[in-house]
């Protein structure tokens, strides 16, 4: 475990320089998790969770979506067959 703020703070430079090489945007609440842990504030294991709590909020809510959608377009196609 790094355990200076600028070695913590380097090691954070490091991984995001990676990441945003590979393409990925990191989120602000995930820039936020990470400055906590820089600081102290926050254990790396408190970030992981809270990032894990946030994508998982995001699949619930996308599938909700999709569910909703589904329903719709099943709902038009009974319509529209209804019409015929």
């Amino acid at each position: 475990m790094i355990t200076t703020k600028a070695a913590r703070r380097l090691a954070h430079e490091q991984a995001l320089a990676s990441t945003r090489i590979e393409g990925h945007r990191p989120s602000a609440e995930f820039l936020a998790d990470c400055e906590a842990v820089i600081e102290g504030s926050m254990s790396q294991e408190q970030a992981r969770a809270a990032s894990l709590a946030r994508a998982q909020a995001r699949d619930s809510v996308a599938s909700k979506a999709s569910a909703n959608n589904e329903s719709r377009d099943i709902d038009q196609s009974s319509e529209i067959r209804s019409r015929r």
